[in-house]
């Protein structure tokens, strides 16, 4: 089986004949490292004790309850509030609920982006808007979504 072929079954990479033991052991390694980051980096999503708000209370039960109405539409959602409120464990869950679960989840700290390039950057052209009372969304596309595309 030639090297490319291998690699294209699965493995990690190949090794020409004669081959140096330097080379043999980088790639060992090298492969190795790879291994025990994917095994942690399973390990770490599975335990995961951040993806889920905590509490039932009705103003608990109410944004679960939107954000599972938003989740299935698609939307792009601007959540916000002070600090520490659940808005990353907010945008999680919405993530996780909807078609874009198989999609990295990106987070955008705010604070990174100047004042005057936020629009731009985040909103572009209209948030997603979640009216109190009905629940209407409103859409748009941002540079996130073309990003993500």
């Amino acid at each position: 089986m030639s090297g490319s072929a291998a690699i294209k079954r699965g493995a990690y990479d190949f090794i020409e004949k004669p081959f140096e033991a330097e080379r043999l052991i980088l790639l060992v390694a090298r492969a190795t490292e790879t291994d025990r980051l994917r095994r942690e980096n399973a390990t770490l999503k599975e335990r995961s004790p951040d993806d889920e708000l905590n509490g039932n209370s009705p103003a608990i039960n109410t944004v679960r309850a939107t954000l599972k109405r938003v989740a299935g539409t698609g939307s792009r959602v601007l959540i916000t509030g002070p600090a520490g409120v659940g808005k990353e464990i907010a945008a999680r869950m919405l993530h996780n609920w909807s078609a874009r679960i198989a999609a990295p989840f990106v987070v955008v700290s705010a604070a990174r982006i100047e004042e005057s390039e936020s629009e731009a950057e985040v909103i572009e052209e209209a948030p997603v808007q979640l009216a109190p009372d009905d629940g209407a969304v409103a859409q748009g596309e941002n540079e996130l979504d073309k990003d993500a595309g």
